[in-house]
């Protein structure tokens, strides 16, 4: 989908009215390769930049992390578009509501939401680390990383986003 957009927009057949657009049509090249959801492990899973440690082995998604943090960061809205590998109407993630709790503050779910609505998805669903943190917890673990990914990330540096899961 991101390519024809791409096209569209070189071929001024979509014009951007306004503001910056970026567009990464394969953000973990090495999943795409091996047509998978991971890589190494899952992109979306643990999306925190962490310098190269000496002496320590980085994981490929740890490399693709230190290169797309810095671009979500400097932008105000993400749509991470998602296909999955049965069929399926799309649906849309949105983050928590509104709050000043520890573990994902956050003050713009109204602006989410309605990114999410403007979709067309006919379901939202919301709250995806507390997903997270309960099965955390029903294991007899403290929530950690696992589920951060790259919504999580753009938020906690004051932007918003919606997953579009799409379906086959």
């Amino acid at each position: 989908a991101l390519v024809r957009v791409i096209d569209d927009l070189q071929h001024d057949r979509l014009v951007l009215a306004r503001g910056r657009l970026t567009l990464v049509p394969v953000a973990n090249p090495l999943a795409f390769s091996q047509n998978t959801r991971a890589g190494e492990r899952n992109l979306n899973r643990r999306f925190l930049p962490r310098a190269a440690r000496e002496g320590m082995a980085d994981d490929y998604e740890d490399r693709v992390v230190r290169q797309l943090a810095p671009l979500l960061a400097q932008h105000d809205v993400l749509l991470d578009l998602h296909s999955f590998h049965t069929p399926g109407d799309p649906f849309a993630m949105v983050g928590p509501r509104d709050n000043r709790g520890p573990r994902e503050p956050f003050a713009r779910a109204r602006e989410e939401l309605a990114l999410a609505r403007a979709l067309g998805a006919q379901q939202v669903v919301e709250g995806w680390l507390d997903v997270y943190d309960r099965a955390a917890r029903a294991r007899g673990n403290e929530p950690d990383d696992d589920g951060i990914g790259t919504n999580e990330y753009i938020r906690s540096q004051g932007g918003y986003a919606v997953t579009l899961e799409c379906g086959q």
